[in-house]
């Protein structure tokens, strides 16, 4: 392999790099997520660490203020446990994940329980039977 080769095409990065600006633009996304969009698009390698590592310049990709904002949108309908799986799906290391659920108590588990259970109570009513 020729060192040519070897370094991803600029045009190539940068056109990469646009994908996922428009991509941002719409929600945050995990580094994980990113990554796996390129390759749907079969993007090289080389070319999307390039422009996964540009976005991280930028201070655009923050696993950690994702995780976050996930949990803060969630918290009051979810406990940590499912917040756990969404964020581990999510492709998020985990001491990431054990950071973002780090607030979260047995008090808020139990809120978020009762939130859920009185938001699906009608579903455990038994149906009038005369």
């Amino acid at each position: 392999m020729t060192e040519a080769a070897a370094v991803p095409e600029r045009d190539d990065v940068a056109e990469a790099l646009a994908y996922l600006l428009r991509l941002l633009a719409a929600r945050d996304y995990t580094r994980a997520e990113l990554h796996a969009k390129l390759r749907l698009r079969k993007v090289d390698d080389a070319i999307a660490e390039a422009a996964l590592a540009r976005l991280g310049e930028l201070d655009l990709l923050d696993d950690g203020r994702v995780a976050a904002a996930h949990v803060r949108g969630r918290e009051h309908r979810k406990g940590r446990l499912a917040l756990a799986v969404d964020l581990k799906r999510r492709g998020l290391a985990p001491h990431v994940v054990d950071e973002a659920l780090n607030g979260l108590d047995d008090a808020h588990q139990r809120r978020a329980a009762d939130a859920v259970l009185a938001k699906e109570a009608w579903r455990f009513v038994a149906a009038d039977p005369g």
